[in-house]
């Protein structure tokens, strides 16, 4: 029997395109699949968090589907729980999973938020806007290269309905915010210059001084300043041999080209070397959606998160690979956001015999 009589059709040639076509958008949805199945479950969570759905639910439940096979079996669909539950219910099978606390990582900055969630659920339903676009998901990528906690990670916890009990460590609080922010770099001049001459009043970052140690640190307040203006990182895609807060910088030009080119007229985004371009591109990612600032005893450097205020706690948190800002509530804490603290990155607060005490989030 011959394909024409069983089927009834002929395999013309654009019969056999139309089919072709048909089938690039699952070949597409097997590639976003590939990609990432690679990544974290939380990273991929943010990475499609500009993604609409009809049911908030499967900003979730859709992602899922996506994930590594670690996550398998991680949070199975239910349409029968709020779109809260669902959330709170994803944040804390994602610590007792990992053992580590990145969710906090998505907790977006100063956001009106539509969900009545906890502070340190993540409401995937808030729009983050162009600014955040491809900025903000550079920020997941560096959530990997820090490690405030050192070796403790998130196995000691307890939770209960809307609260989240961790142990942790408060390093300071916060004594000094830039009023300014770098933003998206679309202000004027005048407001940039203004902007970087008020973080350098708030750091006085100069090379005779030497900023806080922790065992021993020996960076100037002139390299810390710089060091912090980027995360610690010259170039994000190199992996880094010692703890931040070690290095020494013997070369100031790409920082200097970079100040020139943020303080003067900036008809283009380009730089003379790719080592300056790198260090705009470290500047743009850690400052996304924070603000300069001072911690108030230790004056540690930081980019806080922007919907900081005076007095909010700087924190290591068990499993937490970036600082966390908290603020006090009648007892209680709520999560404010991540932060890059100069100093802290790499376990220095936080040695294995810290005596910490559990926080309650909420």
């Amino acid at each position: 029997m011959s394909h024409t009589d069983c089927c009834g059709m002929h395999l013309t040639s654009d019969f056999l395109f139309r089919l072709g076509d048909s089938f690039q958008s699952l070949f597409a949805l097997n590639a976003v699949k590939q990609l990432y199945s690679r990544q974290d479950f939380s990273s991929s969570l943010g990475y499609l968090r500009m993604r609409h759905a009809a049911d908030p639910r499967d900003k979730v439940y859709g992602v899922l589907a996506l994930a590594p096979s670690q996550y398998a079996g991680l949070l199975r669909a239910d349409y029968g729980a709020s779109v809260e539950q669902v959330y709170e219910q994803l944040a804390l099978l994602l610590i007792n999973r990992t053992k580590w606390l990145d969710i906090l990582s998505h907790v977006a900055p100063n956001q009106p938020r539509n969900l009545n969630v906890p502070s340190w659920v993540p409401d995937w339903t808030v729009e983050m806007g162009k600014e955040y676009s491809s900025d903000w998901t550079e920020r997941f990528k560096m959530i990997t290269k820090y490690d405030a906690c050192g070796s403790w990670t998130t196995t000691d916890h307890d939770h209960t309905s809307g609260v989240l009990c961790v142990k942790g460590l408060i390093v300071d609080t916060i004594g000094t915010l830039s009023i300014r922010r770098l933003g998206s770099y679309k202000k004027t001049q005048a407001y940039r210059n203004q902007l970087l001459d008020e973080m350098f009043e708030i750091a006085n970052p100069v090379a005779t001084e030497y900023y806080h140690k922790y065992h021993g640190q020996r960076q100037s307040k002139k390299e810390a300043f710089w060091l912090t203006m980027c995360g610690g990182y010259q170039d994000m895609t190199r992996h880094r041999p010692e703890a931040i807060s070690e290095p020494h910088i013997d070369n100031y030009e790409p920082f200097e080209e970079w100040e020139a080119w943020f303080r003067g007229p900036r008809t283009s985004y380009e730089f003379h070397n790719d080592r300056s371009r790198s260090v705009a591109d470290s500047i743009t990612s850690v400052s996304k959606g924070r603000a300069f600032g001072r911690t108030a005893e230790l004056g540690l450097f930081g980019w806080m998160p922007k919907n900081s205020v005076t007095g909010d706690l700087v924190t290591i948190l068990t499993g937490g690979t970036m600082p966390i800002v908290l603020r006090l509530h009648n007892g209680h804490y709520s999560v404010v956001g991540d932060a890059y603290v100069h100093g802290v990155m790499d376990g220095e607060a936080i040695p294995p015999s810290a005596s910490l005490e559990y926080l309650e989030l909420r």
